[in-house]
């Protein structure tokens, strides 16, 4: 297939396609080409998308629609962050069993397994949402909407990168897990966690979507946090920012919720002062601002 020349779904059918291929042989060489191809040629997808006629495309500007677009990458990588936070936690469950490398091994390798398959499936769902949005552009809008999903989509592969190594650093730990050493678990969460907040920062831009959590205490029930973040998000929405789709995890620090937040235009403070006093004057929570 000749990029210059295919449709914008079939493009971005191919950047999925290469995506899970980089999943699955753990070599994201050619994702890198890409993101410097646009780096060193300072490609601005957003920038040609804003040059296009929408028409009346739902009363949006290409600026909405580009961050859309955007805030479906930052889910992407907000889901993979939740994702990765499951399979660490699996594995840190092993501490409560009795040491048995063969036992351990299989759990470990399962794990593994469903992580890397709920990766592929992350992956799969942000095309569609994008497919939805850009489907109902202009026909001259698409393939430039399209332009922008797969420059975001890179983006997030280079957090996966860090998904993929973290989950390999764990399997190649389990001799250190049966001695009772566990700091690389720990050291691998920490690098997604990192790997998270510099992709969506990156995606959102420096003054774009930033990355924020806030954790409530664990006898709270799922409908308690979820009743309370409501009241955040509407707090946020009436002072103009935008949220993206938030993921809610039980750990056992307690709930912990993680959203990415976008600055609207002719806002003197940071999206990090006025998450923080809305988790702070509305919910039971303690914010952690941009600690992942």
């Amino acid at each position: 297939m000749n990029p210059a020349t295919a449709s914008w779904e079939a493009q971005i059918d191919e950047r999925v396609n290469l995506a899970k291929l980089c999943l699955r042989t753990g070599s994201f060489t050619a994702i890198h080409v890409l993101l410097a191809h646009d780096v060193l040629a300072e490609t601005d997808h957003a920038k040609t998308l804003q040059r296009t006629n929408l028409g009346p495309a739902g009363g949006r500007s290409a600026s909405n629609v580009a961050n859309e677009i955007d805030a479906i990458n930052i889910g992407a990588v907000t889901a993979g962050q939740t994702n990765y936070d499951g399979f660490s936690k699996k594995i840190e469950g092993l501490k409560d069993t009795a040491p048995d490398e063969d036992a351990w091994e299989k759990i470990v390798d399962a794990a593994a397994a469903d992580a890397k398959k709920k990766a592929d499936q992350t992956i799969d769902d942000a095309a569609q949402k994008a497919k939805g949005v850009i489907q109902k552009l202009p026909p001259d809008a698409r393939l430039p909407a399209a332009n922008v999903f797969k420059s975001g989509l890179d983006k997030v592969m280079g957090f996966f990168q860090s998904v993929y190594n973290g989950i390999n650093t764990v399997i190649n730990a389990i001799a250190n897990f049966i001695r009772g050493v566990w700091d690389k678990l720990k050291a691998a969460a920490q690098a997604v966690a990192d790997a998270a907040k510099s992709a969506i920062q990156w995606i959102g831009g420096i003054f774009g979507f930033a990355a924020f959590d806030a954790t409530w205490p664990s006898h709270y029930s799922a409908k308690t946090v979820n009743r309370e973040f409501a009241l955040v998000l509407d707090d946020l929405s009436q002072q103009g920012f935008e949220v993206d789709d938030f993921s809610m995890q039980k750990t056992n620090k307690g709930w912990v919720v993680r959203t990415a937040v976008n600055s609207p235009s002719g806002h003197k403070d940071g999206p990090d002062v006025f998450w923080n006093q809305s988790i702070s004057a509305k919910t039971s929570a303690v914010p952690a601002g941009m600690a992942w």
